[in-house]
């Protein structure tokens, strides 16, 4: 009852009571077994999936390349040991083994689901084999394997693996809690909510059959006992409709007796669990009873309102734009047709049956690209309507952009005719309080056709650019641009400025800085972090930009530096992109894709972030350091009193502070950080002094036992990691 006190209430907890709540789940998650901090996050899920590969030597490198080329991590295996010990660290969004090692199915099932978290998405597994007959395929199945594929052709195989993974992407669902206890409904509700399914509650028996009419529920999880009446005659009553035959009825109840579970199976239920329930069993139960439910439903033709495979039907896109339109949440939605360049010519060229396999193709494809999006209806020939949740037009522009242009980049049908196609988008906001949906397709219709006017292979939005008023000064019109540019890394600009050695012994250390480059033709400066950060902030880009301007860094580092020579980067990094719960496991993939060793980043904070983050920051440090890369503390600016509270985070390796302006002999102002340095080094932190103007300085600092130091005065930006240290430190 503490922990749902808050949701009854409305009300946020203090800090003292977050921090005992923290320490409260900490307990709970000790109990059961479960790290309540190893939750998958999905935010960045679709742009950075993983893919485990099981298979002998020499095979599946064509595979491998396809599921690259569509934006997969993939880490190729050649025996089952390496891959176990993988998977306890690793829960991968896919598992492809090789038919060579199928007896090994169960054991490496078994690996994930110890390794997975409750709430994260369950990793698809599929085998894939030359061929195969119903026995062994019945093997693979009951070992744990969710398929058995036996395309053998590189480009054909990731398009079925694609289709697999928009199917179940599909299955977006929509359970009714019918509870009067409000603290047990909220509990489920937020069960179900983690996982991504859609809930309503419902504690006034009287609603009941109104909610399953306009709400139209996938399942219903029903509570025994209920005022005036019981879930057992609700459920007699919703068995009276036809269109409820198919509806799974799910009751939670902590009643014991034998008789009452039996009532309630032969009212119509489908399934008994008793309370308390955990996590795991009643989302698998939900999962289940609702993918069984659809099944059935697909193979009554009269179910029109239904999904096919993973398309929506057109009466079920119009209810959900329409149910998007009122959303009482405030959420804006956007609807997008995406359609493929010169259809008549494509179809013509491909033939009668390609035809047929292009669609599913094009679809999986689709569905991938915008995975927060599993809604997906077809509108004539490869043409494709999506509905959207845009929380603000730039990030939607960039989603479009983005997912346009890797489309256009894939080759399609198989290895052996690959077929490259362009695609248009149009794309319009969802309106508020919708009557109807036709003049909102049609609008949409007309946006693509123009884009495909206009030469195709375009995005042509229907909504009012994010644009200031004709007084706006050109430079920050500019810096808008640039921010929602679909490739912010092609207009960034990398500078970097050597540590030179003081006390310190290694060599090869800089701060990377990235400014943003405006045309030429524009006569505007290059923009610094200071300038364009806040402005990224005001967008809602800040995170995702810092996450190019990092991956295009690393790109960088992976292409030019020699492996021979020692570098390390010290790099400013927002608090808010770090405390992302997704931007460490994202971190870490992007070194490991490249080669990179951790050891070569630094991620840097200021002082003022970190103080006014401390307790978000807090959270996610511990997953920084598992990522590897080490952190800086950046104190420029600030006083020594302002730094001395924040040298007891141990996570901070580094310490960069600067002399106060004021014009004083190089002793005097030193000794003002005589304690805070002193301090850090009985800590063990690497003391970098920043903007030491003179020799009389360095002096000073080499006696109070400084590491390194930075400034233009010892060397200017430049822009390679070309510094000579040898000449520096003679």
């Amino acid at each position: 009852m503490y922990l749902s006190s808050f949701t009854d209430t409305d009300t946020a907890p203090n800090v003292g009571q977050r921090e005992s709540l923290d320490r409260l789940v900490g307990r709970l998650g000790a109990a059961v077994g479960e790290n309540p901090a190893g939750q998958k996050a999905g935010a960045d899920h679709a742009q950075h999936r993983q893919a485990f590969v099981l298979c002998p030597e020499g095979r599946g490198v064509g595979f491998a390349e396809q599921l690259g080329q569509r934006g997969w991590l993939v880490r190729p295996f050649r025996e089952t040991g390496p891959l176990l010990v993988a998977l306890t660290r690793v829960s991968p969004d896919l598992l492809v083994v090789d038919e060579a090692f199928a007896d090994r199915t169960h054991s490496l099932v078994a690996a994930i689901q110890r390794g997975r978290h409750p709430h994260s998405d369950p990793t698809l597994c599929v085998i894939v084999a030359v061929e195969t007959d119903s026995e062994r395929t019945q093997f693979a199945l009951r070992a744990g394997a969710d398929s058995v594929l036996t395309e053998r052709d590189p480009i054909a195989l990731a398009g079925q693996l694609e289709t697999l993974l928009a199917q179940r992407r599909s299955l977006e669902c929509r359970v009714l809690i019918v509870e009067d206890d409000r603290s047990q409904a909220k509990w489920f509700e937020a069960i179900l909510r983690l996982r991504g399914i859609a809930t309503l509650i419902c504690d006034d028996p009287a609603q009941v059959l109104e909610h399953v009419a306009e709400f139209n529920p996938d399942m219903v999880l029903m509570d025994l006992h209920l005022p005036g009446t019981s879930g057992i005659e609700l459920t007699r009553r919703i068995r009276e409709h036809a269109a409820n035959a198919f509806l799974p009825i799910v009751f939670l109840s902590a009643e014991l007796n034998v008789d009452m579970r039996f009532e309630a199976i032969r009212a119509g239920a489908d399934d008994y669990i008793t309370k308390p329930v955990k996590p795991g069993h009643l989302l698998a139960s939900v999962e289940n009873r609702i993918k069984r439910a659809r099944e059935l439903r697909a193979g009554r033709r009269e179910n029109r309102g239904e999904r096919r495979g993973i398309f929506a039907s057109r009466e079920v896109m119009a209810r959900e734009i329409l149910r998007a339109s009122h959303d009482v949440d405030g959420r804006s939605f956007a609807i997008a047709l995406i359609a493929v360049d010169d259809t008549q010519e494509v179809l013509r060229r491909i033939g009668f049956i390609n035809a047929g396999i292009l669609p599913q193709q094009l679809a999986a494809a689709i569905a991938a690209e915008l995975a927060g999006s599993p809604l997906l209806c077809a509108w004539g020939e490869l043409h494709f309507l999506t509905l959207l949740h845009a929380p603000s037009e730039p990030d939607l522009r960039q989603q479009l952009e983005a997912a346009r242009s890797r489309l256009d980049a894939r080759t399609w049908l198989s290895s052996e005719s690959p077929l490259r196609l362009h695609f248009s988008v149009g794309c319009a906001l969802v309106p508020a309080e919708l009557p109807r949906v036709d003049a909102l397709l049609e609008r949409v219709r007309e946006l693509c056709r123009k884009a495909q006017q206009n030469g195709g292979a375009r995005c042509e939005l229907g909504f009012q650019k994010s644009q200031a008023d004709a007084g706006e000064d050109p430079r920050q019109r500019m810096l808008r641009t640039l921010l929602e540019a679909p490739d912010i890394a092609r207009v960034t600009r990398f500078e970097f400025q050597p540590l030179v050695p003081v006390t310190g012994q290694v060599a090869g250390i800089y701060e990377a800085r990235a400014l943003l480059q405006p045309p030429k033709s524009t006569r505007i400066s290059d923009l610094p972090r200071t300038e364009y950060l806040p402005a990224a902030n005001a967008l809602g880009l800040a995170a995702q930009m810092e996450r190019k301007m990092l991956a295009a860094l690393l790109d960088r580092v992976h292409e030019r530096h020699p492996a021979h020579r020692e570098l390390h980067l010290h790099v400013p990094v927002a608090v808010a992109t770090a405390v992302e719960g997704s931007f460490a496991p994202w971190l870490a993939a992007e070194l490991h894709a490249r080669g990179i060793s951790s050891a070569t980043l630094a991620l840097q904070f200021t002082a003022a972030e970190v103080s006014a983050a401390f307790t978000r920051l807090r959270k996610v440090l511990p997953d920084l350091q598992r990522a590897g890369v080490r952190l800086t503390l950046d104190g420029r600016g600030e006083t020594p009193t302002a730094i001395a509270p924040l040298l007891d985070l141990e996570d901070f390796a580094f310490v960069k502070f600067s002399p106060p302006a004021d014009e004083l002999p190089a002793q005097a102002k030193w000794d003002l950080w005589s304690n805070p340095i002193a301090k850090a080094r009985t800590l063990g932190k690497i003391l970098i002094s920043c903007d030491a103007p003179s020799l009389s300085d360095l002096a000073v600092l080499v006696r109070m036992g400084v590491h390194y130091v930075q400034g233009d005065a010892l060397a200017a930006w430049m822009p390679d990691w070309t510094f000579e240290f040898s000449e520096a430190a003679g």
